[in-house]
């Protein structure tokens, strides 16, 4: 193994089934937990179900991470109408695919705001236009999961598209796009203004 990847949102059942990543406490704990055990770079992977990311990315930083992996699945329910019971076995649970993406593009943004390691960006990713987004949102690598259950060969499919997707939008480089978003205008007349730059 080159790197670990920690799931932080496994729930904790001594405390109530709490996710270790909702509280930058907990969150930080588990990683430096990780950290006195292995000398290999440890990747945090963090929920999406909090309302701040930014005070538990920094906790994970300053612990010890390596890079953070954004986001993990969101808390959601799905009812299967012919049975009229819960598709999941305990009602509700992770839910993953292409609803999730635009909350990981917010998560990714919010934060590269707040730490310096290396963001991997995962969610709904089903297109080299979703790799570019996450990426433009500060992602430094992205990390594709329910894609490859739809279609195996994705990943090299993505990757073939990348160079064509790069010259379509302007980038040089893959580096580029991380480093690309523009600042967020400030009116609506400058917003405008971008829309049709």
């Amino acid at each position: 193994l080159d790197a670990l990847e920690i799931n932080l949102s496994c729930p904790n059942v001594d405390q109530g089934g709490l996710e270790f990543g909702v509280d930058p406490a907990t969150a930080a704990a588990v990683i430096t937990a990780c950290r006195a055990v292995t000398d290999k770079p440890i990747y945090a992977k963090l929920s999406p179900n909090v309302t701040d990311i930014k005070p538990i990315a920094k906790a994970v930083e300053a612990a010890g991470a390596a890079g953070i992996v954004l986001i993990n699945t969101v808390v959601g329910m799905s009812l299967d109408l012919n049975t009229r019971t819960p598709k999941l076995y305990r009602g509700t649970g992770g839910i993953s695919g292409a609803a999730i993406h635009p909350i990981a593009v917010r998560f990714v943004y919010e934060a590269r705001q707040a730490v310096k390691i290396p963001i991997i960006g995962v969610g709904g990713i089903d297109s080299i236009d979703d790799v570019l987004e996450l990426m433009l949102a500060g992602a430094d690598a992205v990390q594709v999961g329910h894609a490859n259950a739809v279609d195996p060969q994705i990943m090299e499919k993505l990757i073939d598209q990348l160079p064509a997707a790069l010259d379509k939008y302007g980038f040089e480089t893959v580096r580029d796009v991380t480093h690309g978003l523009k600042k967020f205008p400030v009116s609506v007349a400058e917003w405008n203004e971008v829309q049709h730059d």
